[in-house]
């Protein structure tokens, strides 16, 4: 009988949490609810609220993870990103600048970093951001694209 309740209670107790299982943003904005002070839930939540194209909210979550911890190169690579995503070119130059001194073997970053140049124009930049990520990942298709574009 008591194996029964405590099965039934197990059973009631995932019934009342199921809603929060719903989607992404719903788990995380319920571990950020929880743990507001958690860096890995407010980069899921954030990651989740840009999977949905709500980059206004993913810059806020990114913005207070990268508050919580910012020393940590994916902090400053979410920021960055949900940055560009609102069109903040310039402060997402710095933020990525930043996270290039943290994490300088990202060649991903290096790829970002010099896309952004693009964007505002500087293509001696880019080249620079393209070579550098070609150093380290040889062949990456992004950095050979992007120094086609840049006019390496």
């Amino acid at each position: 009988m008591i194996l029964v309740l405590l099965l039934l209670s197990y059973a009631g107790f995932t019934v009342l949490r199921n809603p929060v299982w719903h989607d992404n943003r719903t788990l995380f904005r319920e571990m950020v609810a929880q743990a507001p002070n958690s860096v890995t839930a407010r980069m899921n939540y954030g990651e989740a609220l840009f999977a949905a194209g709500d980059y206004r909210g993913a810059l806020r979550q990114s913005r207070e993870a990268a508050e919580l911890q910012p020393g940590r190169y994916a902090t400053q690579a979410n920021l960055a990103l949900a940055l560009m995503a609102v069109g903040r070119t310039d402060e997402a130059i710095s933020v990525l600048r930043r996270a290039a001194r943290l994490q300088p073997e990202e060649a991903i970053m290096h790829v970002n970093l010099g896309l952004l140049y693009l964007q505002v124009g500087n293509r001696a930049l880019a080249l620079r951001e393209a070579e550098a990520a070609l150093r380290l990942e040889p062949g990456n298709p992004a950095a050979l694209k992007l120094r086609d574009r840049a006019g390496g």
